[in-house]
């Protein structure tokens, strides 16, 4: 792991930090004389009830179980207007202590510099499969996770408040920790700009994706890869990619499946998309195949409802309204976050949200540590697994279109068919024992959707309308145009 191409930590002068102590035990004591104002019995821990934080100081005090919580919660204005600072947090309780907690912004934030997370004793020290440092708890406390226990990661925020950076931290956290014959990744980025930065990197399958139709391509590959690999654990008796690379010996990579802005992808094929990631997320945990999603636009037709039952882990930045943060995390909160990396991070295995303050990464720093890896590994040729998947032909069904699925849905609906494949259509209506000329006929024989049906019978009835009257006539008038 090399580091030495990111940034250094800039520290404080002892100037600096015996003013931050002061103001410090200043509003400890301030916010315990509101509190004594409002007829409540609390009593401040002392120099032990306050834990420094990135971007939050936090104050903790004990309480009389008999006081109503909610009326404390109600003093967040009141706490605002006495320390002259906005968006104040209270914590009833702290979560795993008997605490009622107060989180107070920081007027000079602390910059978390990836370099410094990767240096710590807890990312070094670190026994998981897939570390990532996610950056400092609101405490102080480094935080680093195994995306293989996550076992995937929803990712979400508005625009500007540090959903890239954390993108960008997590796969450089990967990269530093691991070798390409470890891991690998498929980057989707619809935006064109985030990640193809990485481009020729080893690391890489294939070099950034970023068009739609490919990109669902790339799940369907991720999705054969998949049962493939189901089939080798099953032949091995393995549980587990781990499990399986120690009993054979064989070097499998995990593959990691980044998608930035989720929600492009979602707007054009949405049923496709949604099914896929489902099934990936439901069931690739085991074969090592795990999926980070991330989206600035967090409404419910994007994280949808089985989208987040299969994403138990998941990451909220800074949102509008307290419904954009129910959608993501199923609680309030990411509305009061200060924004630039602030966020709310949500695992299954922990009760409560924890507050971290990401890690922050330059541009320059990643394109440093590209190039690096770059020169020493040489650029890798990307893989041309899109191209493997091929139509399947239904013989036993008559011909919808000249077209593939994918290349029908970019031209207009007038285009799609040819005249004699409109020919076909009225066959089979004059061969329809019934009579019955509807969009569900052709739902039925073709096996397309219900909207495909009503265009296929709305582009024969509009070159052809007295196909209603007399259907044989226009048919064979039909078939005589196209000889």
């Amino acid at each position: 792991m090399n580091t030495e191409l990111l940034n250094k930590k800039v520290a404080l002068t002892k100037g600096e930090k015996d003013r931050i102590a002061r103001k410090m035990r200043d509003d400890a004591f301030k916010i315990k004389d509101l509190f004594g104002r409002a007829d409540l019995k609390l009593k401040v821990h002392g120099i032990k009830g306050v834990k420094v934080g990135p971007m939050v100081v936090r104050y903790s005090y004990s309480v009389d179980p008999t006081i109503n919580l909610d009326k404390l919660s109600s003093l967040k204005d009141n706490i605002s207007l006495a320390l002259s600072t906005p968006n104040i947090r209270i914590l009833t309780p702290v979560p795993g202590k008997p605490y009622v907690g107060v989180e107070v912004p920081r007027k000079e934030r602390e910059i978390i510099t990836l370099r410094e997370m990767l240096e710590s004793e807890e990312f070094r020290n670190s026994e998981c499969s897939l570390p990532i440092a996610l950056g400092k708890s609101s405490t102080g406390e480094t935080v680093v996770k195994d995306l293989a226990k996550a076992p995937h990661l929803l990712i979400a925020g508005a625009t500007g408040a540090g959903k890239s950076v954390c993108v960008n931290s997590i796969i450089m956290s990967l990269i530093q920790s691991k070798t390409p014959d470890e891991v690998k990744f498929i980057m989707i980025d619809p935006k064109m700009v985030e990640l193809s930065v990485y481009d020729g990197l080893p690391y890489l399958m294939h070099d950034t994706i970023t068009d739609p139709t490919q990109a669902n391509r790339a799940l369907s590959w991720a999705i054969r890869e998949m049962e493939s690999r189901y089939r080798k654990l099953k032949e091995a008796k393995a549980r587990s990619l781990a499990s399986y690379n120690e009993i054979t010996g064989s070097k499998i990579p995990y593959i990691i499946i980044v998608i930035d802005e989720f929600a492009d992808l979602m707007a054009i094929a949405r049923k496709e998309v949604e099914k896929k990631i489902s099934r990936l997320a439901a069931m690739a945990r085991a074969v090592g195949i795990h999926l980070v999603l991330a989206t600035q636009r967090p409404s419910v037709d994007v994280i949808t409802g089985t989208i987040k039952n299969n994403f138990p882990t998941r990451i909220a930045f800074k949102v509008p309204s307290h419904v954009d943060s129910r959608t993501i995390i199923d609680a309030s909160g990411a509305e009061q976050l200060l924004g630039r990396g602030d966020m709310l991070f949500l695992e299954p295995t922990v009760s409560g949200l924890a507050r971290i303050q990401c890690s922050f990464l330059t541009d320059t720093e990643t394109g440093k540590i590209v190039s690096s890896i770059l020169r020493k590994r040489g650029r890798t040729e990307s893989v041309s697994f899109l191209n493997s998947e091929k139509p399947k032909i239904d013989t036993t069904k008559p011909p919808r279109s000249r077209y593939t699925e994918d290349e029908r849905k970019k031209i207009p609906a007038a285009d799609r068919y040819t005249k004699r494949e409109i020919v076909k259509f009225g066959r089979m209506i004059e061969e329809d024992p019934e009579g019955t000329i509807t969009a569900h006929f052709f739902r039925r024989k073709l096996g397309v959707s219900i909207d495909e049906a009503w265009r296929i019978l709305d582009l024969v009835l509009n070159r052809f309308p007295s196909l209603i009257n007399d259907r044989r006539l226009a048919i064979n008038k039909l078939y005589q145009s196209t000889e």
